[in-house]
């Protein structure tokens, strides 16, 4: 009897910690969730007679499109893959682009998760250009963008199809000149803050101005430091993986071009470096001024030298 009673609590102990185990939160198991799954089915883009294409490793085309920005994987900073997405514009019949072409009337978005199951679809009823951006591994932070070459605003709209953002672009210097009209306009985010850089030139392109709009996801404005004509996101130097932080480029002294380090949330880290950076970790090389060296992102050096010295010396 008493041999069974250890059996007994024995069985006892496997059907709780099994009852346990059931409680705990499960991966989404490819029904629609954006979470990374350790056996979902690898993500490959293909390009054919037919265009791009994404396919998974059981042989299940995922998407097609004509271009390489119709049929995209998404991945997270750490390099899993997230997401599949298809834009497909409809292109007017009537309506076409400065450089004579057909002008997208409307786009829509799809997303899928490596089986295939749709994640989330949104349509633009917009005319223009559109694009998507997010950061990491939540595509639900994401963005879209809208412009039209030669216009001289832009919208930006949420993961659901909300406006955010409806803008007149500042073509000029000063502002808003009627008289110009924007070459290109793209769109970055850092998970905190997003932003859109643009050129604008006039008719002859004897004038031009490159400019930077910032704001918070939601598309509250924000106004950082300086005015800078364009941000990128900065990769890490060693691993080469995307990093939160960004660079920065704006015009200094006698028509030199200076770059800022700046943190997630857009405070400056290290301002006024006038060329040869990399960052890892903390850490940036740079030169400022005729120093040059390693510095941490409190503007100290921990190594120095000056831009004189050679190095033969």
């Amino acid at each position: 009897m008493k041999a069974n009673y250890k059996a007994l609590l024995a069985l006892l102990l496997v059907l709780l910690l099994s009852l346990s185990a059931c409680d705990k939160p499960q991966v989404n198991g490819g029904q629609g969730g954006t979470d990374v799954q350790q056996d979902a089915p690898k993500l490959l883009q293909f390009w054919d007679g037919e265009g791009y294409g994404v396919i998974n490793t059981e042989g299940k085309v995922i998407v097609r499109g004509y271009d390489y920005d119709s049929a995209q994987i998404w991945s997270n900073a750490a390099g899993e893959q997230v997401a599949v997405m298809q834009r497909e514009p409809k292109m007017s019949e009537t309506e076409t682009d400065q450089w004579g072409n057909p002008q997208a009337e409307s786009t829509r978005f799809t997303f899928f998760d490596a089986w295939g199951n749709e994640i989330s679809s949104v349509n633009l009823d917009v005319p223009g250009d559109a694009e998507f951006t997010y950061y990491d591994g939540d595509i639900s932070t994401g963005r879209f963008l809208v412009h039209a070459d030669g216009e001289a605003g832009y919208k930006i709209f949420g993961f659901d199809g909300t406006l955010l953002v409806e803008r007149q672009m500042r073509t000029a210097p000063d502002g808003y000149s009627p008289d110009y009209v924007a070459g290109y306009a793209n769109m970055m985010q850092n998970g905190q803050l997003l932003w859109v850089n643009y050129d604008a030139h006039n008719a002859d392109w004897s004038k031009w101005s490159s400019h930077a709009d910032v704001y918070k996801l939601d598309g509250t404005p924000v106004t950082l430091a300086q005015d800078y004509a364009s941000i990128w996101l900065a990769s890490d130097g060693v691993t080469g993986k995307t990093m939160p932080y960004l660079w920065t480029e704006y015009g200094g002294a006698s028509g030199s071009r200076l770059t800022d380090l700046l943190a997630a949330d857009g405070s400056v880290l290290v301002d006024g470096i006038s060329q040869n950076h990399a960052i890892t970790d903390g850490l940036i090389y740079c030169q400022r001024g005729f120093e040059r060296g390693l510095m941490d992102f409190h503007g100290n050096w921990i190594y120095q030298e000056s831009v004189f010295t050679e190095l033969d010396d």
